[in-house]
């Protein structure tokens, strides 16, 4: 604490609202009792991490990683509040050995990533982008023609709260739903999902589109084996983590017409990625910069259950906890 008794709250990363909406939800959230720094972070190094965090009570983080170094360089740490869900890019162990509660924001953008996907997918299936470049060059349509999404059997990797809400969604197009997942959600089942191994889920489906965490049992999930399974008309979509697949094997199977399409919004590297990337030279995957959770409503969603976890920390009742000590 500082020496008015403040818990030093500090902002790293862009939380995609301006500082003094922050602010003012912090004040009818916090209250008093805080004192919050917005350090313009430019750097993921862990020492230029450090470098601002170092006397933080409490971090609100987004968009960076958290190994284990920077945690031992923050000795004043007590909370670690993610402005994001997954935690695949934090060190938790090293978190809970220096006492560190790690919290994050659950369910904050799933709409958006349910829109987002089902946008990608669209795409994909009715040739967007090359439409817009023929329009833009005199075109007509000749070539572009693509495909209805009504009447197709669409996979969904992982039934959460994003799953589900594609599945919501996807009900309203007509299609027939498969689903994999660890728990078969009883609420899935009532939306029409019929619950299946990953590969017949793969063997079946004309879209195939993840929803899973990336952790060392789903790292290359969707490796060449199992992308082989696919049909040759079938299109792959990846709104969740870049690892859940070997990119390597997918633009071989895209550029060799094993696959139709693919609709990624995550790749095996983070952007800015770099120009000579395979997947971005291939016509038929559309490849998006990590924005499916990126829309005013989920900015402003997670902020402020990032400062109330904070909250609740400072009153002694964690919340939202993927982590304790």
């Amino acid at each position: 604490m500082s020496e008015r008794g403040d818990a030093q709250v500090v902002f790293l990363g862009t939380m995609g609202l301006p500082e003094g909406e922050i602010r003012d939800l912090a004040a009818g959230i916090l209250g008093t009792g805080f004192s919050l720094r917005f350090p313009a972070l430019v750097s993921v190094e862990p020492e230029a991490i450090i470098a601002q965090a170092h006397d933080a009570d409490a971090i609100i983080m987004s968009n960076l990683p958290f190994p284990g170094s920077v945690v031992r360089g923050c000795p004043r740490l007590r909370l670690l509040s993610l402005a994001f869900t997954g935690t695949d890019r934090i060190d938790l162990a090293a978190c809970q050995a220096a006492g560190v509660a790690v919290c994050n924001t659950p369910d904050y953008s799933t709409t958006a990533v349910a829109e987002f996907t089902l946008g990608l997918l669209l795409a994909v299936l009715r040739h967007l982008p090359e439409a817009l470049v023929a329009a833009r060059n005199g075109r007509t349509w000749e070539g572009l023609a693509g495909g209805e999404l009504a009447g197709r059997t669409v996979g969904l990797v992982g039934t959460g709260h994003i799953g589900l809400h594609m599945a919501r969604l996807l009900k309203g197009f007509g299609c027939s739903l498969l689903g994999y997942a660890r728990r078969p959600s009883e609420e899935g089942e009532s939306l029409g999902i019929f619950y299946t191994g990953l590969d017949d889920l793969l063997v079946r489906s004309d879209v195939v589109s993840l929803h899973l965490p990336l952790t060392d049992q789903t790292s290359h999930l969707i490796d060449q084996w199992r992308l082989a399974l696919m049909k040759p008309s079938a299109i792959l979509v990846n709104t969740a983590r870049g690892g859940l697949v070997d990119n390597g094997a997918l633009a071989d199977a895209l550029r060799e017409g094993r696959l139709a399409g693919a609709g990624l919004d995550t790749v095996d590297v983070r952007p800015p990625l770099p120009r000579n990337h395979p997947l971005l030279a291939i016509p038929n995957a559309l490849v998006t910069p990590h924005m499916a959770f990126a829309t005013r409503e989920a900015f402003a969603r997670r902020s402020r259950i990032a400062l109330e976890n904070v909250a609740a920390w400072r009153r002694g009742q964690l919340q939202n906890v993927v982590a304790q000590p």
